[in-house]
């Protein structure tokens, strides 16, 4: 437990991080990164991908001639993509307008995490419920 959680009338956001028991803001900073990054990791390795199919893509400027996978597998933002693409007259879509594929896809992408370790969960709720005797010391 943090000590600035004891003071809940004090506006703790605003501490700063040498204050005794603000440490929390070091992991706010980590947190806040990972989270942004989230649906950003995971859209870009599709873009890379999508190099095969697209070979006028140009992911960024210092990687036009990045090496990408034979295939895309098709997904949410494959399809996204690529309708964009071809809607687009030049070839090139706006930040909007890769964010409006990129969240979407993201959140997608963490419900599937998600998921994946949802069966994991229940088997270990389901394990300590119906074990309840004491694991022996060894």
């Amino acid at each position: 437990m943090f000590f600035t959680s004891l003071f809940t009338d004090i506006k703790v956001r605003y501490l700063p991080e040498w204050f005794p028991g603000a440490g929390f803001q070091k992991k706010v900073k980590i947190l806040r990164k990972t989270i942004l990054e989230m649906p950003t990791i995971p859209f870009q390795l599709v873009k890379k991908e999508l190099v095969s199919f697209l070979p006028w893509l140009v992911i960024d400027e210092d990687q036009t001639n990045a090496q990408a996978p034979e295939t895309a597998k098709p997904s949410l933002t494959t399809t996204l993509l690529e309708e964009a693409y071809a809607n687009s007259g030049d070839q090139k879509i706006s930040e909007d307008e890769e964010e409006l594929i990129r969240n979407p896809a993201g959140i997608v992408y963490a419900v599937g995490v998600i998921l994946a370790a949802l069966p994991h969960i229940q088997s270990r709720i389901l394990r300590l419920t119906t074990h309840t005797e004491p694991h022996p010391d060894p």
